[in-house]
């Protein structure tokens, strides 16, 4: 459901209807949750235009796509495609809908989702602990201050901070060009 542009906008609009009819001082729970809900399906349906996923199904938004869809590339008995973007094409926003048909699809996709994930989780996780920093200050407990939230923020950016610097390092490195400059450089090896 998260990740979907159909299910993102049912959650959207019924959560919209929640805040819109809601009538103060009513002590059901979901009542109480309709900007949880409201939040849940704006971002559900972001992430199906990031992931290009409308019921399960890709979309063309956008036009076709930046990789050639040659039947020589073809892999036998099957429609899908191994896939190498076309020189100077980039998609304008989201997954380009070749890669659902790629024999690669699985490993990018979820190679993707569980960095994002990371990335997002660490955000939260440092959010939550500046929090608890800024109470420790407002309350006047220089202890924890010191001892707790100075501490979760060294060990918070020194081990998952590098990790999320070398995610983005990976996707924003061009390692083609590092490769052959590589061979380039060393031309006996390899």
């Amino acid at each position: 459901m998260f990740g979907d542009i159909l299910h993102g906008t049912w959650l959207t609009v019924f959560a919209a209807y929640m805040v819109m009819t809601y009538k103060e001082g009513s002590q059901d729970l979901i009542g109480k949750a309709r900007y949880l809900f409201l939040l849940m399906g704006l971002f559900a349906t972001f992430c199906g235009f990031v992931y290009n996923d409308f019921t399960s199904l890709t979309t063309e938004m956008f036009g076709p796509g930046c990789y050639p869809k040659d039947l020589d590339e073809a892999i036998p008995k099957t429609n899908q495609i191994w896939a190498h973007q076309a020189e100077g094409c980039t998609y304008p926003f989201g997954f380009d809908p070749t890669w659902a048909r790629s024999v690669q699809e699985i490993m990018f996709f979820n190679s993707f989702k569980m960095k994002i994930s990371v990335i997002i989780g660490v955000a939260q996780m440092m959010l939550g602990t500046f929090c608890k920093g800024i109470n420790a200050i407002y309350f006047r407990r220089p202890v924890e201050f010191i001892f707790v939230f100075i501490s979760q923020v060294v060990l918070m950016v020194c081990l998952f901070g590098f990790m999320n610097y070398m995610i983005v390092v990976k996707w924003t490195t061009d390692w083609e060009t590092l490769i052959a400059q590589y061979h380039k450089e060393h031309p006996s090896e390899p």
